[in-house]
């Protein structure tokens, strides 16, 4: 890799960049100098594949040492999610994330979780929520939940994700699969689920606090429907003001998100853009210095709502599901995204509820 680099065919240089950059990270700037921006966008591109390749492969045997496995299509149980909730919770990773997270939530966002009076407490029941576009409101309601009511709530979230990072079945999360849920609700586990996905999560600030699900999105339906459990709404007040990220408002600027969603329809490509740009987001989301911002952040439960497995329809329960979620939220957080508004309600008010 030592050569000169600039009279190479493209597709050696490539391959060669990528395994200088992998292997030999002190000859960098030997191997780049001269390069033009594609030959270094080729190289970047294969290493990432390259490295992402080797991380799925140790993440995958991982994950079949620790839980579940796909058996001819379908997805056994999670052994983790299925321990009773006081084992769960008194994992060694679970007790020291709760530490770690619960604590501090409590008191610089002063965290706290009204209406949990209103869901049945020996039952399974499927709770409801919006994406935030940083998703660190999601284990400090699961701890806090813990916390007042000892039933560890089982996340299902996307599947490459646990793939990625399968210590997480530690804290109940788990893939979601329709066969899977369906079976922890069946065992009257607390599940929740984010029927927006990240698509809600990559819709930029313009878009915070509005619920507009696709019409495909009616897997939790058919779970509820099929385990016969309510389905409970659940919404974060101020949930997307609590964190401030440099990264994510640039884009947002700068409309980069639209370009995204136009890149992942591509014909071919689009898929594996998407597949790439969950993987930034999630980094980004977590590593891309998030600042923390001091505002209240109370979590509110809705009213149960009754699924009629015979008369209800996907569709159905689906439009009633979002029109009972959005008016939680307009209920709650009338101003839409406004970080000045909940500072100002954090020091200035006593009530921060409204």
């Amino acid at each position: 890799v030592h050569g000169d680099t600039r009279v190479m065919p493209f597709s050696d240089w490539g391959l060669r960049a990528a395994l200088t950059l992998a292997c030999e990270p002190w000859s960098w700037p030997e191997a780049l100098h001269g390069s033009s921006w594609t030959e270094l966008f080729v190289g970047a591109s294969l290493l990432f594949m390259l490295q992402l390749g080797v991380f799925r492969l140790v993440a995958w045997a991982t994950t079949r040492a620790i839980a579940g496995r796909r058996v001819d299509g379908a997805v056994r149980p999670e052994r983790l999610a299925f321990l009773p909730d006081d084992q769960l919770s008194q994992s060694l990773f679970f007790r020291f994330w709760k530490t770690l997270t619960l604590p501090f939530a409590r008191w610089f966002w002063r965290w706290r979780i009204v209406g949990l009076e209103k869901v049945p407490k020996n039952t399974g029941v499927l709770f409801v929520a919006m994406h935030t576009t940083h998703n660190h409101d999601i284990f400090a309601s699961i701890f806090a939940v813990q916390d007042e009511t000892g039933k560890v709530t089982r996340s299902l979230v996307h599947r490459m994700l646990v793939d990625a990072l399968p210590v997480l079945r530690f804290l109940g999360t788990v893939p979601g699969y329709k066969g899977t849920a369906e079976a922890l609700l069946e065992a009257g586990m607390w599940v929740a689920v984010i029927p927006g996905g990240v698509e809600e999560a990559l819709r930029g600030f313009e878009s915070s606090y509005r619920i507009e699900w696709p019409a495909k999105r009616t897997g939790f339906a058919h779970v509820a429907m099929s385990a016969r459990v309510p389905i409970v709404p659940v919404f974060p007040q101020n949930g997307e003001e609590m964190k401030f990220n440099l990264f994510f408002w640039l884009l947002n600027k700068l409309q980069f998100w639209r370009l995204g969603w136009a890149l992942s329809r591509a014909p071919l490509v689009g898929p594996l853009l998407f597949r790439v740009g969950i993987v930034l987001w999630f980094v980004a989301s977590w590593f891309f210095v998030p600042i923390p911002i001091p505002v209240p952040v109370t979590v509110h439960v809705g009213d149960p709502i009754t699924v009629d497995y015979k008369t209800d329809t996907p569709e159905a329960v689906r439009v009633r599901t979002m029109a009972a979620l959005q008016a939680l939220i307009d209920a709650h957080q009338p101003r839409g995204k406004d970080t000045w508004g909940a500072l100002r309600q954090r020091w200035f008010s006593n009530d921060q509820s409204s």
